[in-house]
């Protein structure tokens, strides 16, 4: 098993790195705001990837459009939607038809995230970091029915944790865990928690 960089087929080409393991389940990972930094290589992203991967998922991490070498420019989030929608059905592509799928976002991510749930059904766990409430408010899990994951830092202003405890008390189903880290927003020397943390809920 080892990684290897794929092109994602799209309104433009996407350029992701590809972890092929266990077929019966896959995670797709999600990038911060493309206009502030973000891409595939954030340290947040690729922890995540990490804690994935060494529990057995095949994953997939991508550059939105206009980031390094994804084409294209940034889509106001609309755009950015409908590449994770062509990522995720990619990598839904080289698993089995009943795999579990994850979908993780960190940020803008998280956002991207929640919206994939209006445009696909074939999303079976969330794991949102330091969603962004204060530009994004307070998000619609519709009629989702997965395991939901929240992950926040407790001196983040974009990710309140009063809007985070609200949104993981007001999710109906039983298969939801939470945690809170003391950190900003952007978890600088914190990737070991969120890697055990993510460890122990997969």
């Amino acid at each position: 098993m080892s990684t290897r960089r794929v092109t994602i087929p799209s309104e433009f080409e996407l350029e992701g790195m590809l972890y092929e393991s266990d077929p019966t389940k896959a995670a797709l990972l999600l990038h911060p705001h493309p206009l502030y930094g973000g891409s595939m290589e954030n340290n947040v992203v690729k922890v995540m990837d990490y804690a994935l991967r060494a529990k057995g998922f095949t994953t997939l991490r991508f550059n939105f459009r206009g980031v390094a070498n994804s084409g294209g420019s940034y889509g106001d989030g609309e755009g950015e939607r409908e590449d994770a929608l062509k990522a995720l059905q990619y990598l839904v592509s080289l698993v089995r038809e009943d795999a579990y799928v994850v979908v993780s976002g960190y940020s803008f991510g998280a956002w991207i995230a929640i919206r994939l749930l209006e445009v696909t059904e074939r999303v079976n766990g969330l794991v949102l970091v330091a969603y962004p409430f204060s530009s994004c408010g307070r998000p619609e899990l519709g009629r989702f029915t997965g395991d939901l994951i929240l992950l926040g830092a407790l001196s983040d202003e974009i990710c309140p944790c009063d809007d985070l405890l609200s949104l993981y008390r007001a999710f109906p189903h039983p298969t939801k865990h939470l945690k809170l880290i003391p950190s900003s927003h952007f978890f600088w020397g914190k990737e070991k928690e969120i890697m055990d943390f993510l460890l122990d809920v997969f």
